[in-house]
C-alpha cells in the first residue's frame, strides 16, 4: 500500500472514531450521563460528527479540520470546567493536523515542478 493510501486508512479510522466517540456523547448528554448534559452538549456532537464526516472529503478536509478544532476546543473548555484534565482534545486536533499537513506535503512532492 503507498503512503497515501495508509494515510488514507489512517483518515477514515480517525473520523470513524469521532463518529462513534460523538454518537456516544450525544446519547449520554440526552440521557443525562457525563458531567455537561443536555441539548447542547448533544448539538455539540452532532456538529462533531459532521464535520468528521466531512474530514472524509478531501476538497472539505481543510474547512472541516478548523471546525473540528474549534469543537474540541469548546469541549476541552467544558471538560476543564468540570474538573477533568481535557488532554484527550489535544490529540484529537494533532491527529486532524498531522493528517492534514502529511496529505499536503504528499501532494507537494507529486506535483511537478516546471
Amino acid at each position: 500500500m503507498t503512503i497515501r493510501g495508509q494515510l488514507q486508512v489512517f483518515a477514515w479510522i480517525y473520523a470513524s472514531f469521532l463518529v462513534v466517540a460523538s454518537a456516544q456523547t450525544a446519547v449520554g448528554a440526552l440521557h443525562g450521563r457525563g458531567p455537561h448534559g443536555g441539548v447542547p452538549v448533544a448539538a455539540l456532537a452532532g456538529v462533531e460528527i459532521l464535520a468528521a464526516v466531512l474530514f472524509l472529503i478531501p476538497k472539505a478536509r481543510t474547512a472541516a479540520t478548523t471546525a473540528l478544532l474549534a469543537i474540541f476546543a469548546i469541549a476541552a473548555i467544558l471538560t476543564s470546567l468540570s474538573g477533568d484534565l481535557p488532554i484527550r482534545f489535544a490529540y484529537y486536533a494533532a491527529t486532524a493536523v498531522i493528517i492534514v499537513s502529511l496529505n499536503g506535503r504528499l501532494k507537494q512532492m507529486e506535483t511537478p515542478v516546471l
